[in-house]
């Protein structure tokens, strides 16, 4: 029965994870701003607004999982996540950076790997590596902060997010370096946010008219806010409201994590087992992507960036079967 309780999770974490790939696959098309004006760019601007909610989700569902029960054993806690984070992150990171040295002709260096492993890794997707390991770090932390808050102050908490990140910053650019707020730069806010609300969405039951209101924000925002950054991206120079953690990703990544609760009862042993390897698909994808651009495929770029899309999709998800089997063959061996 718990199992099932978390069965729409695996459908979440595949869902999230695809549309991760789709963002990096229609990358470079959508923030070349001499497209702006296009039909294809003009499409890709609102369709970039789901995809947004993909990486949101991975936090929301960590926060759900990880917030449910006290933590006693801070290290044990501590060894299971890293080892079954980490040590993949470094076997990827040290692929990507020789990957990188063969595509570039560089030299190898072990103190430009150090480097690189100290900053973002090797590659521009790890990044959410180093931040969602932070948020292990915290969460023992966050554990005892939920263990004794109410519902209410905890969307207190969240409310706090949204200012430091949202309407802090929007303010700044309304007043035009005339007034400016501080408080932090620090985006740290804004991924504690999302763990905040994902033990929010996941762990309370909304009314019917709660759930119509944030399904009815979402679809709001959907709209509005891909049609406000194509008017002011000229004023601006970029999307304001596309950020990791503005208040329309909120929005938007609560409405799906809801539609997912209410209505993936069953996600299927298939999804369940594409959900075991989202990690090392997304792990993956990038070296998938590099290669997968190499082909024209001799069509326009809109049909391009969906072949891309396909492929890197199922090649990596297939990659992460291969993997996951060698590995899981490996540890039969040794026991």
């Amino acid at each position: 029965m718990q199992k099932r309780k978390f069965e729409y999770l695996d459908a979440m974490r595949v869902f999230a994870t695809i549309m991760v790939i789709i963002i990096h696959c229609i990358y470079e098309y959508m923030w070349d701003f001499s497209n702006k004006g296009t039909a294809l760019w003009t499409s890709l601007v609102f369709v970039n607004e789901l995809l947004r909610t993909g990486v949101p989700l991975f936090f929301m569902m960590s926060g759900y999982l990880l917030l449910q029960k006290d933590i006693t054993d801070i290290k044990g806690f501590y060894k299971k996540r890293f080892l079954k984070i980490a040590v993949p992150f470094i076997f990827y990171d040290i692929f990507y950076y020789i990957l990188n040295c063969i595509i570039y002709n560089s030299e190898i260096s072990f103190l430009q790997f150090l480097k690189e492993l100290c900053d973002k890794g090797s590659a521009y997707h790890l990044w959410f590596v180093y931040s969602i390991l932070f948020i292990y770090l915290l969460m023992p932390f966050l554990r005892m902060i939920v263990s004794k808050c109410s519902a209410k102050m905890l969307t207190l908490f969240l409310a706090l997010s949204v200012f430091q990140t949202t309407i802090r910053p929007f303010f700044n650019i309304l007043f035009d370096g005339k007034f400016r707020f501080y408080l932090t730069d620090d985006g740290l806010m804004g991924y504690l946010g999302y763990v905040i609300l994902g033990y929010l969405m996941g762990s309370f039951d909304f009314s019917k008219t709660t759930q119509r209101i944030i399904y009815a924000l979402a679809l709001i925002s959907f709209v509005v806010f891909p049609f406000w950054n194509i008017q002011t991206i000229d004023t601006t120079g970029d999307f304001f409201f596309n950020g990791g953690y503005t208040i329309n990703h909120y929005i938007e990544a609560a409405a799906v994590f809801l539609f997912f609760k209410n209505h993936i009862h069953k996600s299927g042993k298939f999804i369940s087992k594409l959900s075991a390897v989202s990690f090392s698909a997304y792990l993956i994808h990038v070296a998938v992507l590099q290669v997968t651009q190499l082909f024209d495929f001799g069509t326009s770029v809109g049909i391009k960036m969906v072949i891309w899309s396909v492929i890197v999709i199922v090649v990596s998800f297939m990659w992460g079967f291969v993997e996951n089997l060698f590995f899981h063959r490996k540890a039969l061996t040794k026991n």
